[in-house]
């Protein structure tokens, strides 16, 4: 008996804590330097010339919240196939391109964030990547690029 009235003392608590906010997620933003990679202005994707190598330098966050925010680990996904996690900041990835047709290719970086006062949640940010035969077809205006655009990130629990 007395377990019994024990259990049915625990059950609220049970419902307490399942309980969540769907909202509860950090305001975060993603700060990526690349290299070996070709930026137009006032065009969203990244170009890379055939045979070169592409290295994501570093990936570090920006939190809006004034609460501390870390990224614990970083999946390069290139065309929805994984090609490497980066546990060590500032988690570096070199991607060749030396087997990559020409076209239209999706780099993203699926990342675990870590934010004060938050759940652990999931961060992904994808960048369109189009890959070219030579440097001579490079669009017009197109020149080496360091840092990217500060990128808002698709945040999930």
């Amino acid at each position: 008996m007395k377990k019994l009235f024990s259990l049915l003392l625990a059950l609220p608590m049970i419902f307490f804590a399942s309980c969540s906010d769907d909202n509860d997620v950090p305001d975060v933003s993603v700060n990526t330097e690349i290299s070996g990679a070709y930026q137009v202005p006032n065009d969203n994707a990244l170009y890379v010339v055939k045979g070169e190598t592409m290295t994501i330098d570093a990936v570090t966050l920006t939190s809006h919240t004034g609460k501390e925010a870390a990224i614990s680990s970083v999946t390069y996904v290139w065309d929805y196939i994984s090609v490497g996690t980066n546990v060590v900041s500032p988690f570096t990835q070199s991607l060749t391109m030396e087997t990559v047709e020409p076209g239209d290719h999706l780099l993203q970086l699926n990342m675990i964030i870590a934010a004060v006062g938050y759940p652990i949640t999931t961060g992904v940010v994808a960048y369109p990547v189009k890959v070219v035969e030579s440097a001579e077809d490079l669009p017009a205006g197109a020149e080496l690029m360091g840092t990217l655009p500060e990128a808002k990130v698709k945040v999930s629990e």
